[in-house]
């Protein structure tokens, strides 16, 4: 991932959070073929599974973070008797820049489309955010709205800090 053009794309992003869940899986009940709608990331909590994100497999442990694009197929298969995860479905439109160099670098990286996961450097403060976010997401009126929003930018603030180590 060129975390550079990365961040320069987010910035110029305008991103609608359209949906935030708090799941947790327990033996028995693994998710086969549930496709991504829009983009979203997962935050890891508890438990250990495999994901597999299309044909991607990933060994989970607690405090990771994973990024799929829309129409990502996941799997989850639990090593444990429970998993736990947040889920947060994004959409990010881009105003189409005047500027070649933007448009050129839109063409040669979309971010919000990327696959990838990493564990964090400070998995505490992210999580902090994660918890933040799904508070919020769950109440109606517009400020918390607006701290889902600003919560989330955080959020991604610190995801790239942590990639770019």
């Amino acid at each position: 991932m060129h975390v550079e053009e990365h961040v320069k794309l987010w910035n110029l992003a305008s991103i609608k959070i359209w949906e935030v869940r708090h799941v947790v899986v327990r033996a028995g009940e693994p998710i086969h073929a549930y496709r991504f709608p829009i983009s979203g990331f997962i935050y890891t909590v508890r438990g250990n599974a495999t994901i597999t994100l299309d044909d991607t497999m990933y060994a989970i442990d607690q405090m990771q973070v994973l990024h799929g694009g829309k129409g990502v197929w996941m799997n989850i298969s639990l090593n444990e008797d429970s998993f736990e995860f947040y889920l947060m479905f994004y959409r990010a439109n881009l105003s189409l820049s005047n500027t070649r160099e933007n448009q050129a670098l839109l063409r040669q990286h979309v971010p919000f489309h990327v696959q990838y996961a990493f564990a964090p450097s400070y998995p505490i403060d992210l999580y902090d955010k994660v918890q933040r976010i799904e508070q919020h997401w769950e109440l109606t009126d517009a400020f918390s709205k607006f701290q889902v929003k600003t919560l989330f930018y955080q959020f991604i603030n610190e995801a790239v800090k942590c990639t770019r180590n």
